[in-house]
């Protein structure tokens, strides 16, 4: 699993439709909610997902609900969530691609964050 940070002032719909152009991805809307719980309360977190051959995507806002999921990182407006299938493809040039779109300001990957594991637990990974 990799963790990428993005920060952007798009909507998610939006940054979206940037992501999909620019990466070739098919991020969708998930007609599920994702029940987490952050700092021992329990929200239901909207979400984005996509699959291409090599990976899956998962697209989430810090924010919900007025609350920051990751308060460390408040500057984080959204997270990319990737799931390596195979392994023809690095993480690196995905983060590339995302720099390069006009509506975001930058992405940033996290790697060793013990903050950031808990990501790996939730229903939709």
């Amino acid at each position: 699993m990799n963790v990428i940070g993005i920060v952007s002032f798009e909507k998610d719909y939006r940054l979206c439709f940037f992501l999909n152009q620019q990466l070739n991805l098919n991020l969708t809307l998930s007609d599920e909610k994702l029940p987490v719980q952050i700092n021992k309360r329990e929200m239901l977190l909207t979400y984005f997902k996509g699959y291409n051959i090599d990976f899956k995507f998962f697209l989430f806002e810090n924010n919900s609900n007025s609350m920051l999921l990751f308060p460390k990182y408040k500057n984080i407006n959204y997270w990319l969530i990737v799931i390596n299938k195979t392994y023809n493809k690095e993480i690196a040039e995905i983060e590339q691609e995302i720099n390069k779109i006009d509506a975001v300001i930058g992405s940033f990957r996290f790697t060793n964050n013990k903050e950031l594991d808990q990501l790996s637990e939730w229903e939709f990974i």
